[in-house]
């Protein structure tokens, strides 16, 4: 039996560990505009803070994509893929995410907190990766030979 666990659980990774600086960033800007100067000071500071975020997001995240990973290997070895088993996939990928940041910001759980919003942008993404991309399993037919 194959399935595509791999290269489905490092698209959602690699998605989330791309697109949730973005949505983070934005809604920075969006709830904090009056700390800029100006729309190019915050542009400025974006784009220096993007790529930070993402190599540290990515080396944090490294034992949560484990994780998801062998997650997703372990459901498609017993079911086959459906809406239904995206859902469960997709509330494992939050419950991992949520883990990884309370036990690296114990703070973090709190709406108040700084990475309270990361948190959430990185659930989100890795939520709607997990339902977005194609899970596949492929059964191989006995032929009785």
């Amino acid at each position: 039996m194959k399935t595509n666990a791999l290269t489905y659980s490092l698209k959602v990774w690699l998605t989330s560990v791309a697109i949730a600086p973005i949505a983070y960033l934005v809604a920075e800007f969006g709830f904090k505009e009056h700390f800029y100067s100006g729309a190019a000071a915050c542009l400025n500071q974006m784009l220096y803070t993007y790529p930070v975020l993402i190599l540290v997001g990515g080396i944090f995240s490294l034992l949560t994509w484990l994780l998801f990973f062998l997650t997703v290997a372990v459901i498609l070895t017993f079911y086959l893929p459906d809406k239904q088993i995206k859902y469960v996939i997709a509330i494992f990928g939050v419950i991992f995410t949520v883990a990884t940041f309370w036990l690296l910001f114990s703070e973090g759980l709190q709406p108040n907190s700084e990475f309270f919003p990361y948190m959430i942008a990185n659930c989100v993404c890795i939520a709607g990766g997990a339902l977005f991309y194609d899970l596949k399993k492929d059964v191989v037919q006995d032929t009785g030979r």
